[in-house]
Formats: C-alpha cells, structure tokens, sequence
C-alpha cells in the first residue's frame, strides 16, 4: 500500500497543471501516487498531463465537465494510500510537506 495518495482534479489550469504535479513529484517523501482526474478541460491541461511521465501518475479525463466534486471524487476513490493529502491544479506544495505532515501523522496516531 502506498501512504500517501495526492489527488488533484483538474479543469482547464493548463498555466499551472504542471507546476503542480512536478510539485508532488519532486517531494522529499518518495512513498506516494498522485492520482488526477481532469473534469474535461477544454484546453491543453490533459495534454500537459499525460506529458508527464512517471509509474506514480494515476491519470483519468472526463470526456465532459462534470464539476469539481465528481472529478475529486473520482480520484479520491482511484487513490490506495493510508492517507490523502488533496491539490489544486492550480497550486503546489512546497518540498517537504507530505514528509512533514506524514511525520506529524506517524508520530500521533490517536
């Protein structure tokens, strides 16, 4: 089982998507999936996606937009880790956050 799963849904974020994924990426915290769900972007965001190459990449699209929770959903439901830590595909995270947060986690489990 992987610990952690990063599930991102997508929309039309072709500027930032892939900042984003390279961000989950390059964490300093190897044990994760990223699990993406792009609600059917009209733009180049599932072509930057699928550009991205790496066995960790879980990736879907929608054929048609079918808004925010459905594609979060779906990619939280695709997702096997012990946690779940969400992104924007507009966003990113900083290297050491999962590694941190898992830290945090491990060290607390009540």
């Amino acid at each position: 089982m992987t610990k952690v799963s990063v599930v991102i849904a997508s929309y039309n974020h072709e500027r930032f998507v892939r900042q984003a994924v390279e961000s989950v990426l390059g964490q300093t915290f190897a044990d994760i999936e990223v699990c993406i769900t792009d609600d059917g972007s009209s733009d180049a965001t599932a072509d930057i996606i699928s550009g991205i190459h790496d066995e960790r990449i879980l990736f879907k699209r929608f054929e048609r937009n079918q808004g925010i929770s459905a594609a979060l959903n779906d990619a939280i439901r695709r997702s096997s880790g012990e946690f779940i830590a969400e992104l924007n595909s507009d966003d990113y995270f900083l290297p050491d956050k999962i590694a941190i947060q898992v830290g945090v986690l491990d060290s607390k489990p009540d």
